[in-house]
């Protein structure tokens, strides 16, 4: 994402300097080669990365293309092999639906670690994959922990957090559970439609926690339109029971994809997990 901040297609808001980068246009909206249209949309709708990590011991309780093979490739990029193509290599663009894929692509992810009831513990974009056709894969489970006899866990051992993308109860009463990986998911929507911009840049991960008992939440990104945002702020409620659920997530930020691109990646999700069954 940090790559291709220039060449960054914005179809969900109005901001002025949207599309303004180095733009190749031989792989714009109208280009064939990319499989997306200009309506791409639908109708309802100083590295940058900050890998601080915090001890928290000590805190108070306060259009589809076929392949030779046959297969099917997904609308969304049905040529996703490479970010560059061969003369110059200028990076490809990213479009807003690339995004919305990706993000409902985690959100159905972690529907079904809820469902095997597996929290992940360190949901985050650098704990992100995203595989050949536009196919996201959650990795990096050091943190995760089975709640398959309790709905939550309470982390007793000493060690470094990610304190950015933690919710307000395991900063608080170290307590994590399916409803505090919703509130990183939250933090992994601002990283997406940020393009990869650090979460709280003007505070400190010492000063975060009191900062977020008033009630401070991170400002709407840039590439975010109201809906989105509206998602994130219900992912940081402060009473985890008030947020909602991947399963509720991954319908309402499916709602904002076609209905093609959506069964495109529904179809990927379920492959996917599939293959984990067996």
């Amino acid at each position: 994402m940090q790559r291709h901040r220039e060449v960054f297609i914005d179809q969900l808001t109005d901001n002025k300097e949207k599309n303004q980068g180095n733009i190749n246009r031989g792989f714009s909206c109208s280009s064939g080669n990319s499989g997306m249209d200009s309506d791409c949309l639908s109708s309802n709708q100083t590295q940058e990365t900050d890998h601080t990590f915090l001890n928290t011991a000590a805190s108070n309780r306060s259009g589809r293309t076929v392949s030779e093979t046959g297969y099917v490739q997904p609308e969304w990029r049905s040529n996703y092999e490479s970010d560059y193509v061969s003369d110059g290599r200028k990076p490809r663009p990213l479009y807003s639906r690339d995004l919305l894929a990706w993000a409902f692509q985690i959100a159905r992810g972690m529907e079904y670690l809820a469902s095997r009831k597996i929290l992940h513990g360190d949901l985050a974009a650098r704990n992100i994959l995203l595989a050949e056709d536009n196919v996201v894969k959650i990795c990096d489970f050091g943190l995760a922990r089975s709640i398959y006899k309790n709905d939550e866990y309470q982390k007793k051992e000493n060690s470094p957090l990610p304190v950015k993308w933690l919710a307000l109860e395991c900063m608080t009463d170290r307590i994590f559970s399916t409803q505090s990986d919703v509130w990183s998911f939250g933090i992994v929507l601002w990283e997406l439609f940020s393009l990869a911009k650090t979460p709280y840049p003007e505070i400190s991960p010492q000063n975060l926690l009191p900062r977020l008992l008033e009630g401070h939440r991170l400002d709407k990104p840039k590439y975010a339109d109201d809906r989105l945002y509206k998602v994130m702020r219900s992912c940081w409620e402060q009473r985890p029971g008030k947020r909602p659920t991947f399963s509720e997530l991954q319908e309402t930020i499916g709602s904002f994809l076609e209905d093609n691109v959506r069964n495109v990646s529904n179809r990927f999700y379920f492959l996917l997990f599939m293959s984990l069954d067996t």
